[in-house]
């Protein structure tokens, strides 16, 4: 009987590489799914917890609401009011939200949230909206920038026989934060402030970029 010759070759190297680019488009698709679903959950956590924000803006404090005082609440007062704990961004593990960013502002009996996590901001939509838009935004600068997703604020220092007593400009709430603390006062915003001392001011950049969810 004539003995039937094996081919004992196995795979050449054409197939080995085929099977290698077919295990890696596999995991490269599963990989992909995972970090689209992992980013789902994570701005849906960050609309909700903007939400609960809101929520707790509007808790009772000696009969009225923390609302009622002011036309704008930040993340601050709450967590200074002890109704919010610090709120750690979906996006990033250790890192926490914007306490002086972060606020709600009441305008015409509607609720406006400003809501910052990370390097993701919900910028002044109303809180009974069912879609929020998300952007992403750079680090605020001095440097001038121009385009049509840009951003600007004031930053504030503040002087003193004619020395800047901050080391640096600050954001609007912020600011106030560090003015209480180094001056002794209890003031809530700039506003209030600019007939005590001599106030000055810096205009900050960012880059502002919407979100595809």
């Amino acid at each position: 009987m004539k003995k039937i010759k094996l081919n004992n070759k196995g795979f050449g190297k054409k197939e080995t590489m085929f099977c290698l680019l077919v295990i890696i488009a596999g995991v490269a698709i599963v990989a992909n799914n995972f970090l689209n679903n992992t980013d789902s959950n994570n701005f849906s956590n960050f609309i909700r917890m903007s939400k609960e924000f809101a929520d707790a803006a509007g808790v009772t404090r000696d009969g009225e609401t923390i609302a009622a005082f002011e036309t704008r609440v930040f993340l601050y007062d709450v967590m200074s009011y002890n109704y919010m704990d610090w709120l750690e961004s979906p996006f990033n593990k250790n890192e926490y939200c914007d306490i002086y960013e972060s606020q709600i502002e009441m305008e015409r009996q509607s609720v406006y949230i400003t809501f910052r996590c990370s390097e993701y901001l919900i910028y002044k939509q109303i809180s009974t909206n069912e879609d929020f838009k998300i952007y992403k935004v750079s680090d605020w600068t001095e440097e001038v920038l121009t385009g049509s997703n840009i951003q600007k604020t004031k930053f504030y220092n503040y002087v003193v026989d004619g020395k800047e007593q901050l080391d640096e400009y600050l954001p609007e709430k912020e600011f106030i934060v560090k003015y209480n603390e180094t001056a002794g006062a209890n003031t809530y915003f700039v506003t209030n402030l600019k007939a005590e001392h001599q106030l000055v001011e810096k205009t900050y950049y960012r880059t502002m970029e919407r979100v595809n969810l």
